[in-house]
Formats: C-alpha cells, structure tokens, sequence
C-alpha cells in the first residue's frame, strides 16, 4: 500500500514502487538481524 501511495506522489509505476518499497523493507530486516547477530541479541526463546 505504501509504496502505492508513494506512486502516487512520484508519477511513477505503482508495481515499480511496490517492488522499490519491499526491496528496501527487506534491506532494512536484514541489517537489523545483522545486528541482532552482531550483538548477541536473541528473542523468542
């Protein structure tokens, strides 16, 4: 939805700023956990 939105906004393609927009969402995830992994962080367990 969001990256729908930011479509909106930018005049661009929505399926190119849905994609952009879980592209960097996954990026983000990803930096975190390596973090997490990083600091010795665990959850759920």
């Amino acid at each position: 939805m969001l990256g729908f939105g930011i479509s909106r906004l930018t005049h661009r393609p929505p399926l190119y700023a849905s994609i952009r927009q879980v592209l960097l969402g996954d990026a983000a995830a990803a930096v975190t956990f390596a973090v997490g992994s990083i600091i010795g962080v665990q959850t759920g367990g």
